[in-house]
C-alpha cells in the first residue's frame, strides 16, 4: 500500500493543498494516506454530488488543483455532473476513484461497476492503476500521478480521473504508523505560446482594413494583470466592448456595454446596420447574452476572431475565420506594444453607437425599476445596487443569471456562475466551496428549485460564515413562463415550471441554520442589510408571485418602447 499513501505525498509536493472527501470503505488507504498527512486540509461531504461541486468551487476561487476522493460504484457516477462542468468551465481537478479489482468486475460483487473511464470525454484523460505493487508498478504509480496533475494544471486547466483498484485489507492496524517517502516529483515548466511574426502580419492586416471592430468578453476568471492590459487595449483602440456578467469587465473603470440582452432585441433596420461589426474579437468562455448570439448570427460580420489557448476553438456565432490559440492576455500584451503595427486610428462614431444604446437602456432601467412591482426584476436589481465592493456573487443557473446579466455591473465585485454545463444542479454547493477558500464576503443568488435541489449542501458540520444566501422563491420554474415555447402551451405549468406551495424557511431552520424573509422590494435594503450583518451562515427568502415577475420583464419591453 507505500504506493497509495505517498499518491497523498505527491499531491502536496505538486502545491495541491486541500482534498475533499466522501466517505466510504474501499477508499480508506487514500483516506486515511490524506488524513495524516496535516499539510493538506482535508473537507469531509457526505454526498458526492454536492463534495464534487464544492471542490469545484474551492478550485474556482484559488485557480488551483483540488482533490476529489470516493469510494467505488455509484459514489463514482456521483461526481459526474460537477465533473462535466469542470471539464467545460476548464477548472482543475484531481479525481481519484477507488474501485474493486478488475477481475472482480461483473462478478455479482457489491459497489462494483464498470469504473474504467467512467466520466467518458468529460475529462482530459482518464488514467487506471495497477492493483499490484511490483517495482514497474510502483513506476507507474508515481509518473501517473505525476502526469495527472501536471495535465490538470496545463494551457487548459480541467478534470483529471485516476482509477485505483484497491485489494483487501484495506485498513492497517491501529497503532500503524503510515509514512511518506521521498517520492519522486515530476516537475512541470510554465511556457507560453505567442504568435509567430509572419502570423501576426496578416492579423495585423485584418485588423487595421477593418472599419468597424468589436471586442466581445465571455466567461473569464478575474485577473488584475488581465484587466489591465483589457484596459490598454479598448482605450487605446477605441474598440467598444460587449461583456457578459461573468466576464468580470466591471473592474475595468472605463465604458462598456452591459445591457446588450435589453436593446439588441430591439433595433430598427437602420440601428442593425449601424451596429452590425467587420470585424468581430471574442475571448472567454460561454456567453449568457441569448441576444447578442441571435443579433452576431444574423448578422455575421465578415472576420471573427477567437483567442483562446489550446486547439479547440468554438464557432459561437457560425463566422468563424481566424483561431489565435494563445491566452487572451498574451494578446492583449502583443497588441498594446506600440511594435504590434495595429492601427490606432479610432472609429469613434461606430463606438457612440454601441455606448449611446447601451446608456439610453441604462437610463430606462434606472427610472422603471423605481417604479416596478414587487418581483424578481425589481429585487435583483437592488441587490446589485446593495452589494458591497470586494466581494465576491455567485449567480446560479436559470432566471437568476439571467436577470443579473440584463443589468450588468459596475462595482468591483468578482462574478462566479457554473456555465459551463449551465445547470441548476449544484450552484448551493459551489458556492459553500467558494466562501470557504476566501476571506471576502460571497453572496449567491438563487432560485427555489436549484435551492431545493441541492439542499444536501447544507448537511455540513459547519458552513462558512461568510456566505450569505438570496433565495428568489417564485414557486415555479419562473423561466419556463419566460421563454417562448412551453409559456404557450397547456402542459407549461404542470409539466415545465413544476409549480409547488414550499417555503425554504423549515428547510433551513432543520438544519439549524439562520432564515431571514421579506416580501416586499421597499424593504429589500433593511432586509439585505440584515443578512449580511449577521454573523454567520445565512439564508435570505425573497417571495415573489410568478405572474408578476413575467409582466415586470415584459413590462420593461414595452417601457422601452414607449420611450424610443
Amino acid at each position: 500500500m507505500q504506493a497509495i499513501y505517498d499518491i497523498a505525498e505527491i499531491c502536496f509536493q505538486k502545491k495541491i493543498d486541500t482534498v475533499v472527501i466522501s466517505p466510504g470503505s474501499r477508499s480508506a488507504p487514500l483516506v486515511l494516506a490524506f488524513s495524516r498527512l496535516d499539510r493538506i486540509q482535508k473537507h469531509i461531504v457526505l454526498d458526492e454530488r454536492c463534495a464534487a461541486y464544492m471542490a469545484l468551487g474551492m478550485a474556482l476561487s484559488t485557480g488551483k488543483t483540488v482533490a476529489l476522493v470516493c469510494t467505488s460504484g455509484t459514489a463514482a457516477l456521483n461526481f459526474s455532473p460537477a465533473i462535466a462542468e469542470a471539464f467545460y468551465l476548464n477548472v482543475p481537478l484531481l479525481v481519484l476513484t477507488a474501485d474493486r479489482p478488475p477481475e472482480w468486475t461483473d462478478q455479482a460483487d457489491g459497489q462494483t461497476i464498470r469504473q474504467q473511464n467512467i466520466y467518458g470525454n468529460h475529462v482530459k484523460r482518464s488514467y487506471q492503476l495497477p492493483s499490484d505493487y511490483s517495482a514497474d508498478s510502483v513506476w507507474f504509480i508515481n509518473r501517473t500521478i505525476n502526469e495527472a496533475i501536471n495535465l490538470s494544471q496545463n494551457e487548459v486547466k480541467g478534470p483529471v480521473h485516476v482509477n485505483i483498484p484497491l485489494k483487501e485489507p484495506l485498513y492497517p492496524s491501529a497503532e500503524t504508523e503510515i509514512t511518506y517517502s521521498k517520492t519522486r516529483i515530476i516537475q512541470r515548466t510554465e511556457t507560453y505560446s505567442k504568435i509567430l511574426p509572419t502570423e501576426w502580419d496578416n492579423v495585423k492586416n485584418e485588423f487595421n482594413n477593418s472599419d468597424k471592430k468589436v471586442l466581445i468578453l465571455g466567461q473569464l476568471p478575474y485577473n488584475q494583470e488581465f484587466i489591465k492590459e483589457l484596459r490598454l487595449f479598448i482605450e487605446g483602440s477605441g474598440i467598444p466592448l460587449i461583456a457578459d456578467v461573468t466576464g468580470n469587465g466591471n473592474f475595468l473603470k472605463t465604458d462598456f456595454i452591459r445591457h446588450q440582452d435589453l436593446f439588441l432585441s430591439n433595433l430598427t433596420r437602420k440601428e442593425i446596420e449601424d451596429l452590425k461589426p467587420d470585424l468581430l474579437i471574442s475571448m472567454g468562455g460561454s456567453l449568457v447574452s441569448k441576444n447578442l448570439k441571435i443579433f452576431l448570427r444574423k448578422n455575421r460580420p465578415s472576420l471573427h476572431w477567437h483567442i483562446s489557448e489550446g486547439d479547440h476553438c468554438p464557432d459561437t456565432f457560425c463566422s468563424l475565420t481566424r483561431h489565435l490559440p494563445v491566452s487572451p492576455f498574451a494578446f492583449l500584451k502583443k497588441a498594446n506594444r506600440t511594435a504590434s503595427g495595429l492601427d490606432t486610428e479610432r472609429n469613434d462614431n461606430y463606438a457612440d453607437k454601441w455606448v449611446q444604446a447601451d446608456k439610453n437602456v441604462a437610463l430606462n432601467l434606472e427610472n422603471y425599476c423605481k417604479e416596478v412591482e414587487h418581483s424578481d426584476f425589481g429585487v435583483v436589481y437592488s441587490l446589485l445596487q446593495n452589494l458591497p465592493n470586494n466581494s465576491i456573487l455567485h449567480v446560479a443557473n436559470s432566471m437568476s443569471i439571467r436577470y443579473v446579466n440584463f443589468f450588468g455591473l459596475n462595482k468591483n465585485i468578482e462574478v462566479h456562475s457554473n456555465r459551463g454545463t449551465s445547470g441548476i444542479d449544484g450552484c448551493l454547493s459551489t458556492a459553500i466551496g467558494t466562501a470557504l477558500k476566501t476571506n471576502k464576503q460571497v453572496t449567491l443568488l438563487i432560485g427555489d428549485l436549484a435551492f431545493f435541489y441541492d439542499s444536501n449542501a447544507l448537511f455540513q458540520n459547519s458552513l462558512p460564515a461568510n456566505l450569505k444566501v438570496i433565495v428568489l422563491n417564485n414557486l415555479s420554474g419562473n423561466i419556463f413562463r419566460m421563454i417562448d415555447g412551453p409559456s404557450h402551451l397547456p402542459e407549461g405549468e404542470k409539466y415545465f415550471e413544476t409549480g409547488h406551495t414550499k417555503s425554504v424557511k423549515f428547510l433551513v431552520e432543520g438544519f439549524g441554520l439562520k432564515y431571514f424573509a421579506m416580501n416586499d422590494s421597499a424593504n429589500f435594503k433593511k432586509s439585505f442589510q440584515e443578512l449580511q450583518n449577521y454573523i454567520d451562515f445565512g439564508v435570505l427568502e425573497i417571495m415573489t408571485d410568478p405572474g408578476k415577475n413575467v409582466a415586470a420583464l415584459k413590462g420593461f419591453s414595452n417601457f422601452l418602447k414607449s420611450r424610443a
